[in-house]
């Protein structure tokens, strides 16, 4: 019998709270309603809690065509209960709840059989199961059906992805690291070649002062006598550390200060200042972010050396890659060089080894032994004292004993020659080499600058000249050719453990065949942001893998199983493709809000984040939208291709 609409509406918000308190019903899940005549019925309203439901909100609702009267909105599943009532003139009370243990089952699609035999009489032995998907889904099966209809059309867009993914990969920019804000930066300083130590000492402390009155300068610290680009002493040069304020208390980054300091070294004329910043993986480098040697094979002297790296580093800076590009090498370093004159020397019966012990003595200093007393070791050195060795012209004070006991002015002896040449000699394979270091230009990755290098030297360099990249250069080098291989292996690995589980060569075939559609994505995401393909990028690629095999292995799995019930091939691939949306779109927009924040953060440590963030976002975001058509047609065509005949009635 029909209830009065008054009558009917207490009891559905009656039966609502009963079924809140039961735990039948979570929040607005669920559905009540009562019929009032043959051609209404009161249902829920759409959204309201059951707990504050009043029955001025249940609605009334027609059968026939499912309109309702008040601005109030019915529940959208207002069609089944008007279905209910229409086709069983019997039922006066529907009850439609979604509990947990419900959905679960109906993502099984298998029919629950029924165990308590006083409801078989109503029920039956088994309780059907109805495939359950969101209500937006009807439009996805129609494209689907659409993709999959013009498989060979879908097929060369597939190809054109893959395509474009090269292309991509191409133009993005290639690092090893992005570069990190680490909360301070070094500057080196260098005076003309020959400089007093105190010179050096007060020169750094003036490029101090001015360095440490930059906005978010903490403090520094100085260190003279020391060239950090080299690695050896030098009383010309120097070591100049800008510790920053925590992040919170600045505006500015590490690496905005460093264009500054090179203005503060340009209205200081007698000094050469270069700044960079420290690596961001600490002992990769310490003079940039781009390190090479020039070997000389040839055995050149230091003039030919220093014009060919002159020559190099003209050609090289011209490039617009190169942001700056220096050498650590220089020819221009005051020297003496000493000329024993043999001859003379043997004319006076004089031995050549005493005269260079003599030399030695001069010049430096020559241990004669050590000895014991008062409990301690003392190593005697004979060496001339300070003020007789301040000039060349003191060897006249220096006298070298002859075989015959005579005693012959050093001077007489030997003829100083005063010349130019390198305060340090670089060997670097057992061979003379010069040490290249710079960084890349602004908008130019390390990638390019070393492209543009490599194709310099091949202009530029003699034949009897090469290069070989070191520290950070080089670890990318290696980075970037293991990547690709690890890529490939993991494909390999997932695509055997796939056949592996699904004990077929073809199924797996499927899914592997996606994987292009998600790298495409993670190499357009880092290309329209600016953002580099490095270490941390590759890392969100490989992630990918198994991420976009999770979306396809929710299709492929069902549709594996719908064939396997005797569904058509293309029915199988529709059904799969519109009842595993929900569980697609939930977890990889899980995954993908989840990761969001990796993608927009800031502050110490961000590129790292950001570059493996953007990548795993941007690929699982195009992969989850393109995927959910592009599965459905490979396991389609898939299955065609490999079991002809057994689709061949399709």
């Amino acid at each position: 019998m029909a209830y009065d609409v008054e009558e009917a509406k207490k009891l559905v918000v009656e039966a609502g709270k009963k079924l809140l308190e039961t735990g039948l019903i979570a929040r607005t899940w669920g559905n009540v309603s009562a019929r009032i005549s043959d051609t209404q019925f009161v249902i829920t309203p759409s959204g309201r809690a059951y707990d504050t439901l009043t029955p001025e909100e249940v609605v009334v609702v027609n059968i026939d065509d499912c309109s309702h009267e008040g601005d109030i909105k019915p529940s959208s599943e207002k069609g089944i209960h008007a279905d209910a009532y229409k086709h069983h003139p019997l039922v006066n009370f529907v009850i439609h709840t979604h509990q947990k243990a419900a959905t679960i089952v109906s993502i099984t699609g298998m029919e629950i059989r029924n165990v308590y035999n006083e409801f078989k009489p109503v029920l039956g032995d088994y309780v059907p199961v109805a495939d359950y998907a969101m209500s937006t889904t009807n439009p996805l099966r129609k494209n689907v059906e659409k993709c999959i209809r013009h498989a060979k059309i879908s097929m060369a867009v597939l190809l054109v992805m893959v395509i474009l993914l090269g292309w991509v990969a191409k133009v993005t920019p290639t690092g090893f690291v992005p570069s990190e804000d680490q909360g301070y930066s070094v500057t080196s300083f260098n005076l003309p070649e020959g400089a007093s130590s105190n010179r050096g000492i007060q020169a750094m402390m003036e490029l101090g002062d001015k360095i440490k009155s930059l906005p978010g300068v903490k403090y520094v610290m100085e260190v003279s006598g020391f060239d950090i680009l080299t690695g050896a002493p030098k009383s010309s040069a120097g070591l100049i550390v800008a510790a920053m304020e925590d992040y919170d208390k600045r505006d500015n980054s590490a690496q905005d200060i460093v264009p500054q300091i090179y203005g503060i070294g340009a209205q200081m004329p007698q000094v050469s200042v270069m700044a960079f910043d420290p690596p961001a993986l600490p002992g990769a480098s310490s003079t940039g972010s781009l390190s090479m040697y020039l070997m000389n094979l040839g055995g050149d002297d230091m003039e030919r050396m220093q014009e060919v790296a002159n020559e190099f580093l003209a050609k090289a800076n011209q490039r617009p890659e190169i942001g700056m590009a220096y050498t650590t090498f220089n020819t221009n370093t005051p020297v003496y060089q000493f000329n024993v004159d043999r001859e003379k020397a043997e004319s006076l019966n004089v031995p050549v080894a005493s005269v260079f012990t003599a030399l030695q003595t001069f010049l430096g200093g020559s241990e004669i032994n050590d000895f014991n007393a008062f409990g301690r070791t003392w190593k005697v050195v004979m060496q001339a004292d300070a003020k007789y060795r301040t000039n060349v012209d003191d060897m006249r004070y220096f006298f070298v004993r002859s075989n015959n006991g005579d005693m012959v002015p050093l001077n007489t002896l030997v003829t100083d020659e005063g010349k130019t040449s390198s305060a340090t000699v670089t060997r670097f394979n057992g061979v003379r080499a010069i040490k290249i270091a710079g960084n890349p230009a602004a908008g130019y990755s390390t990638g390019q600058a070393m492209t543009a290098l490599e194709e310099t030297a091949a202009e530029i360099l003699p034949t009897t000249y090469t290069y070989e990249w070191v520290d950070q250069s080089r670890d990318e080098l290696e980075a970037g050719n293991r990547s690709t291989q690890i890529f490939i292996i993991s494909l390999i690995f997932v695509f055997l453990c796939l056949a592996a589980l699904y004990e077929s060569w073809t199924i797996p075939l499927a899914v592997m065949l996606s994987v292009p559609v998600a790298a495409l994505g993670c190499f357009g995401a880092q290309y329209l942001r600016g953002l580099q393909n490095d270490v941390y990028m590759q890392i969100g690629l490989i992630m990918l893998i198994g991420l976009n095999a999770k979306n396809a292995i929710l299709i492929v799995e069902y549709a594996k199983m719908n064939m396997e019930n005797g569904e058509p091939v293309v029915k199988a691939a529709l059904d799969a493709a519109r009842l595993r949306l929900r569980p697609i779109l939930m977890t990889s927009f899980a995954f993908i809000l989840g990761c969001v924040p990796l993608a927009i953060a800031t502050g110490p440590g961000a590129g790292a984040r950001v570059s493996m963030g953007n990548a795993v976002v941007g690929g699982m975001t195009f992969a989850t939208l393109i995927g959910i058509f592009m599965i459905p047609v490979l396991f389609v065509v898939v299955e065609r291709i490999f079991n002809r005949k057994k689709h061949s009635e399709e």
